[in-house]
């Protein structure tokens, strides 16, 4: 039976991929790990030989992968990958030392076997060797891996195995010139499996869709193989988003590690900069050097034959609501839709924009906004790319405005202040000039920062 898989498309993308590439940074030694330093001459720094298990027997075309990990998330400091001959001998050069403590780790991959894992392990400069025995297992999973476009088929990239709720290294396996992938090797039963796949150029994919869980089976091998999975990656269209605010541009999704050229123009004349993009696709311009974008302005991003235009927007942020739990602000046109972020969660509302320009987005369904809160409101084009604003919930004070000139200090204010606007303690001295004529009660923005 042959399963099914595509990758999704951008669409509710622009915080998605900032979660994921934390993810995959953590759990992706392949793709990210420099290439093997392999030197002719001299002592190998991480040396050794993969037999088969309790043998002397030497595995050929056993793919090893060596990573020096950072802590916490990001690509590792250091990684190679060698692939075995008749002999089964790897060796790794130019490593650097990890210090006194166990942070290196080999991982073997070889068809017909178990992945097998050396365990952390110390290289301080000197020479160590790390000998690995595969155990030899059936087929257990099997699949083809495919361009979406043209449905040819993706070989030599990284399909990781995930075991869902058991606490075990992922296993990873490679695709070959045909675009086929197998593990072998798996207890029976080994349940809530997962396929992860994050191929430069495509967009990233789980099978099947979302994190395994244990009270939720979902891929399963019980003895006998799963084969004819076929997972399908959608090609990445690349975009970029303007802040006309912090005078920004930054995209994703580009070829990796190239020079981006960008062009704006704002009616009569253009101005050109250039940014370089990261290994993931990912470029940013943060310093427009004295240049105002502005609503209207033509922005146009460009690398060889991927070539985005976005003209920007009057999209801005007015007001934030922390008692309300609202976002507010102006747009145009009228009956565009704005989709507003919070930062670090993967909640957003959409808004549309009224008659009057304006629009607002009510988050008391799905989110507390309190002081310190911040996102982005984003107005997409057609082609996915977006003018963007910046917002940031405010601490709120209330102060009695007389009609005339009055310095107070907020830490004196208000002990009666209403639980849901809490007072926070501080030293701040605020000046109004009220011109009504009579006393009232005001509401005051304050940075909690």
């Amino acid at each position: 039976m042959t399963t099914f898989a595509r990758s999704r498309s951008r669409n509710g993308r622009l915080l998605r991929v900032m979660m994921l590439v934390a993810l995959v940074m953590a759990t992706m030694p392949g793709g990210l790990v420099a290439a093997p330093q392999i030197a002719e001459n001299g002592e190998a720094d991480i040396y050794g030989v993969v037999t088969v298990a309790g043998t002397t027997d030497p595995v050929e075309g056993a793919r090893v992968t060596a990573i020096l990990p950072r802590d916490g998330y990001g690509p590792p400091i250091w990684g190679g990958e060698y692939i075995t001959g008749a002999d089964g001998a790897f060796e790794f050069h130019g490593v650097p030392p990890g210090g006194d403590d166990p942070r290196f780790e080999i991982e073997v991959y070889a068809a017909d076997y178990a992945n097998a894992f050396t365990g952390k392990f110390v290289f301080d400069g000197a020479p160590v060797e790390q000998n690995v025995e595969l155990e030899p297992g059936d087929l257990a999973i099997s699949g083809t891996l495919y361009d979406g476009d043209t449905m040819a088929p993706i070989s030599d990239q990284r399909v990781i195995l995930h075991f869902g709720a058991e606490e075990r290294p992922h296993w990873s396996g490679w695709t070959d010139g045909s675009g086929s992938f197998s593990f072998y090797g798996l207890d029976d039963p080994t349940l809530n499996l997962m396929l992860d796949v994050w191929v430069p150029g495509y967009e990233h994919l789980m099978y099947p869709d979302g994190w395994p869980d244990a009270s939720d089976p979902q891929l399963n091998y019980t003895g006998v193989a799963v084969t004819d999975i076929e997972l399908v990656l959608t090609p990445l269209v690349p975009y970029f988003n303007v802040d006309t605010v912090g005078n920004q541009i930054w995209g994703y999704d580009w070829p990796a590690e190239v020079e981006i050229d960008i062009a704006i123009f704002d009616g009569s004349t253009t101005e050109t900069f250039t940014a370089d993009s990261q290994d993931w696709g990912f470029f940013a311009l943060w310093d427009l050097e004295g240049f105002d974008i502005q609503p209207g302005h033509e922005v146009t991003v460009e690398h060889g034959d991927a070539v985005k235009v976005h003209v920007v927007t009057d999209l801005a942020v007015t007001d934030v609501d922390e008692l309300d739990d609202t976002v507010s602000g102006t747009a145009s046109p009228v009956g565009d839709t704005i989709s507003v972020y919070i930062e670090e969660t993967d909640i957003s509302v959409s808004a549309e924009v009224e008659t009057d320009g304006t629009w607002t987005a009510d988050f008391s369904a799905d989110y507390d906004i309190v002081p310190g809160t911040s996102g982005r409101a984003f107005q997409t084009d057609e082609d996915g790319d977006s003018t963007t604003a910046y917002w940031e919930a405010m601490g709120r004070i209330a102060l009695t405005a007389m009609p005339e000139t009055v310095e107070v200090v907020a830490s004196d204010l208000l002990a009666e202040a209403p639980d849901e606007a809490p007072l926070a303690e501080s030293n701040l001295a605020v000046t109004l000039q009220s011109s009504l004529a009579e006393t009232t009660t005001v509401w005051v923005d304050v940075d909690v920062d």
